[in-house]
């Protein structure tokens, strides 16, 4: 049976399963599993008693019951274990016992517990799971088994095993023959109780610190650990550094065997200063860079050359890691631990893999100049050299090395590169490199001042200075200046006027100077060749001249005089300024070019502008030269063809004395017949807006004589009230509201219609 006592008097306090009773299982949630030979009864406690809660029909005898959980337990018997869940009255076969297995059930916690099976204890999840990937072997099936935090301990025929919840190992064995567990282990925690036919045996645990102490001598850390982290007799911080101190033993320890990957795994996960541990690698690192640092001791006298290898692949990738946590800025001396580490690094990839130096030194680093310098050199490893100096700000010394190696193979295309990616702080270095490149490749060379290596990473990119640069080629590579001018106008759109004043007046200087060829030059070869680039050359400044809006007209004018072949750019500079009387001297009289001339005023003219007249200046030029009968025909042309734009008593004003009416008599009659027809279309319209006055008035008229009438019983088409004795407003569409319904005097409050346009609104 099952009863029920109260302590501490051992009182009976009540009988809830009288016969039958095999086994019965207790959970701390109040709910009582109760075994019978074919079902199973469970019980809840509350209000001081226990009561049932149901009833599971079973088709084999339980050896052992064990709560998983409020719904689930294990129970065990001669054969088997099931799962199950009383609330939905199934089970499930968890796994067969084994031949020579007593069905034992313990819960260690809320996510696991722990079944025997032949010679081990498997440990399932609430889902009657394996949740471990290992399981606790014994030497012989345990007879019953018990979990005393954090170890458990099996008893087996001959003697009395221990293991740790944590391993798979067994730390201590009792030779104790024939014993049984007595069941105080819930009263008890420090003990437990043993029995056998020679007596009762009382097993203590001994303190947690003597128990590290213990394991660290027989290279147990991992067990230790978990001790460690159970301790309550210390406080946190001295917890911490226990910790660490353990791990730093267990890593070294790892080490020592030459278990090297597991080793900085364990090292990564500790607070410690990373050049303790370069110090496990001698034929590594050199005892300059581990200068006043605790060294840890290395049991290993000799390495192969593969576990050389081995060992520095895994010291790299731990170093790799751990350079790049936070914590490690937490020491005081960060900045020269960072430099050793990288130092190593380098070191570490020289002797492992070559190929990974050049890749880890373009990135920034804070390897030690001198050493690693040493070192890329004794391996003649130039490119890589490079980067260092590159990362380091050592441009000077990079150059020099860049140059040479390019010079070796006749391929500046890495010298180009490296310098076009030197900023305006370096501008010096670029003005001394990129002289003696343009005597090698003036494009690349160009190529130099003009890359912007611009990106969202880098939003001003070189930020090179524009002006110090012109000037610099000015002085020292004047044939490079156009075409620096010329990528900034025509590429990036440069709108700078100084920058197009130089342009315009080297494209003038490049022009004069193949004026002067063509003028001393005899050979028909060289002045067919001469004729040719001339004619591109006046091209440019033609086209610059009408296209760029940004050179000082001005300016320029002082560079283009009379007596010059370029006077129609000369024309085109003047009517810049606004000097069209001298624009149309050059193309009337200087040039003849009489379409020109003609364009030049359609282009000019403004009706109501100050170039209204610009078609008189023309005539007047035309007429200055009265002798000549072509200039007479032309402005006669002028006239007939431009009546409009010209005002005709102003024209028959500067026309000669002695010109016919003959002549004239085209022109008058077109002006005539111009005026005419000008002054009936102003009459038409006089009449169309007299007309349209008097519409306006005749509506004014009748908005004005329109009448409503208010009575009584008029209501405001808003709120729907009567408008009575209240102030109203009647809007344009005869709607009648309440003055207080009316938002917006221009809105209609009904409708929503605007009468902004109105004057009158409302009435």
């Amino acid at each position: 049976m099952i009863e029920i006592f109260n302590l501490p008097a051992l009182t009976s306090q009540s009988i809830i399963c009288q016969k039958r009773a095999l086994i019965f299982s207790y959970d701390q949630k109040d709910l009582l599993c109760v075994g019978l030979k074919s079902k199973l009864i469970f019980y809840k406690y509350g209000q001081g008693s226990f009561k049932n809660i149901g009833e599971m029909i079973i088709s084999f005898i339980p050896k052992t019951i064990e709560w998983i959980n409020a719904t689930k337990l294990i129970v065990g018997s001669k054969k088997e274990y099931r799962l199950i869940n009383y609330e939905e009255n199934n089970s499930k076969l968890i796994f067969t016992i084994g031949k020579n297995a007593t069905p034992i059930a313990r819960k260690i916690n809320d996510e696991e517990t722990l079944v025997v099976k032949d010679k081990s204890c498997h440990f399932l999840d609430a889902n009657g799971v394996g949740s471990r990937e290992y399981n606790l072997k014994w030497k012989k099936a345990p007879r019953e088994i018990i979990f005393f935090s954090p170890y458990i301990i099996g008893i087996l025929p001959t003697q009395i095993c221990i293991g740790t919840l944590y391993t798979n190992q067994l730390i201590q064995i009792i030779p104790i023959q024939n014993s049984r567990k007595i069941n105080l282990e819930r009263i008890f925690h420090k003990c437990l109780y043993i029995v056998n036919n020679e007596g009762i045996w009382r097993l203590e645990s001994i303190p947690l610190e003597n128990q590290i102490n213990i394991l660290l001598k027989k290279n147990s850390f991992k067990e230790a650990l978990e001790l460690c982290g159970l301790r309550e007799d210390i406080d946190e911080e001295l917890k911490t550094n226990n910790l660490n101190s353990i791990t730093i033993k267990y890593a070294q320890h790892l080490f020592n065997i030459k278990n090297f990957e597991e080793s900085m795994k364990i090292f990564s996960k500790v607070e410690i200063d990373p050049r303790k541990i370069l110090s496990l690698y001698p034929f590594l690192v050199p005892k300059e860079l581990l200068t006043n640092v605790e060294t840890l001791e290395t049991e290993i006298t000799k390495f192969s050359e593969l576990e050389k290898r081995e060992s520095i692949l895994q010291l790299i990738d731990y170093l790799y890691r751990i350079r790049n946590k936070k914590k490690l800025k937490n020491y005081q001396n960060y900045q020269e631990i960072l430099t050793t580490i990288d130092t190593v690094l380098v070191k570490g990839y020289i002797t492992t893999n070559t190929g990974l130096v050049l890749p880890f030194l373009r990135l920034k680093n804070s390897c030690d100049l001198i050493e690693t310098e040493k070192l890329l050199k004794k391996k003649n490893l130039e490119k890589e050299l490079i980067a260092l100096y590159k990362s380091r700000g050592k441009h000077q010394e990079a150059l020099e090395l860049v140059e040479k190696i390019c010079k070796k193979s006749n391929n500046f295309y890495e010298f180009v590169n490296y310098l076009e990616n030197l900023n305006y702080e370096n501008l010096d270095l670029i003005f001394q490199y990129s002289k003696p490149l343009y005597d090698i490749d003036p494009n690349q060379c160009l190529e130099i001042f003009t890359f912007d290596n611009q990106s969202k990473e880098n939003p001003k990119g070189r930020n090179l200075p524009k002006k110090v640069i012109l000037q610099f080629l000015k002085e020292e590579i004047p044939s490079l200046v156009i075409p620096y001018l010329e990528y900034h106008i025509f590429e990036l759109k440069n709108k700078e006027p100084e920058f197009h004043n130089d342009l315009l007046l080297l494209y003038q200087k490049e022009n004069k100077s193949l004026l002067k060829k063509l003028e001393i030059e005899t050979e028909s070869n060289k002045l067919q060749q001469f004729a040719k680039m001339q004619g591109v050359a006046y091209l440019r400044i033609h086209n610059f001249i009408v296209e760029s809006q940004y050179y000082n007209p001005g300016k320029m004018l002082t560079n283009f005089p009379m007596d010059d072949s370029l006077l129609e750019e000369r024309a085109i500079l003047l009517s810049r300024v606004g000097q069209h009387e001298q624009a149309l001297e050059i193309y009337s009289q200087k040039k003849e070019d009489f379409e020109k001339a003609e364009e030049y005023c359609i282009l000019n003219y403004k009706k109501d502008g100050e170039t209204k007249d610009i078609f008189l200046l023309l005539l007047k030029k035309y007429l200055e030269k009265s002798d000549s009968e072509v200039m007479l025909e032309q402005a006669l042309k002028i006239l007939k063809k431009h009546i409009t734009k010209i005002n005709p008593q102003k024209a028959i004003k500067i026309l000669p004395k002695n010109i016919s009416l003959s002549q004239m008599f085209d022109y008058l009659r077109a002006v005539v017949k111009n005026l005419t027809e000008i002054k009936r279309n102003l009459l038409v319209t006089k009449n169309l807006q007299k007309s349209e006055i008097l519409n306006l008035k005749v509506k004014s008229v009748q908005f004005r004589n329109r009448s409503f009438t208010i009575d009584q019983n008029t209501l405001c088409q808003v709120c729907g009230k009567r408008i009575g004795q209240s102030i109203f407003g009647r809007f344009p569409n005869g709607i009648l509201a309440h003055m207080a319904c009316i938002k917006d005097n221009h809105i209609c409050p009904k409708t929503k219609k605007d009468f902004s346009v109105y004057q009158n609104d409302f009435y």
